[in-house]
């Protein structure tokens, strides 16, 4: 079980998006700097009426200022954001929650990835 898509997989996934959102794609060289990375920052984009966030474990796009809609989202990417939220209550001692539609897609990449046995989800191929 593969815990996120392959190299190449990853850039055509990137240009797509990037071509859905009306967005100019990153470099070769920069996708291939954020794959390998032991330590991968999101790359965002933005664009007149669009934003893309291309990781590594995750790849999202908002237009227009609607939902976060993910393309492909990883089970790391999932357990980060819960533990990065976690910590957040606990320095701040306040309940904060993730948005909904956050929360939705999580839960249905859960579902599907214990449906298929996967570590990952991608929406688009």
């Amino acid at each position: 079980m593969k815990p996120y898509l392959s190299f190449r997989d990853f850039c055509r996934l990137s240009w797509q998006l990037c071509l859905k959102c009306d967005l100019t794609p990153p470099r070769h060289r920069k996708l291939t700097a954020l794959y390998f990375s032991p330590e991968p920052q999101p790359l965002l984009l933005e664009g007149i009426g669009a934003r893309a966030w291309i990781d590594k474990y995750y790849m999202a796009f908002q237009v227009q200022g609607g939902p976060v809609e993910y393309i492909y989202i990883s089970r790391r990417h999932i357990e980060e954001e819960k533990q990065a939220l976690k910590e957040v209550r606990r320095q701040r001692g306040l309940y904060l929650s993730l948005p909904q539609e956050i929360e939705r897609a999580f839960g249905e990449a859960e579902r599907e990835m214990a449906r298929t046995r996967s570590a990952c989800v991608c929406r688009w191929t």
